[in-house]
């Protein structure tokens, strides 16, 4: 009806006044921010897909170091070096090693 659409308008107005522009201006510039935001995402995305090429074909090439072709020196999972028990020292307790048993 009429007053609807009065009232529509008023609260345009009101929007384009806090706004300081007009409200195509705001979806002008909506819209511009909108897809510099998915250039950037799709900027963003590509870069770790090419960060994570180069960190695997980094890894390939240290597992292909000495003559080691397929298996690597530590098991799976684990990335540093736990100590380990060398031996027992009933008195003293277990002596540990850092470089393993």
């Amino acid at each position: 009806t009429e007053e609807q659409l009065e009232i529509e308008q008023r609260k345009l107005r009101k929007l384009e006044e806090k706004l300081c522009m007009s409200v195509e201006e705001f979806l002008a510039k909506y819209r511009s921010l909108r897809d510099s935001m998915r250039k950037g995402m799709a900027a963003r995305t590509e870069m770790v897909e090419a960060n994570l090429r180069l960190v695997i074909s980094i890894v390939k090439k240290y597992m292909n170091r000495k003559g080691r072709t397929s298996s690597p020196r530590r098991p799976h999972g684990r990335l540093t070096s736990k100590p380990r028990c060398r031996c027992s020292r009933p008195a003293r307790g277990p002596l540990f090693s850092p470089k393993g048993a």
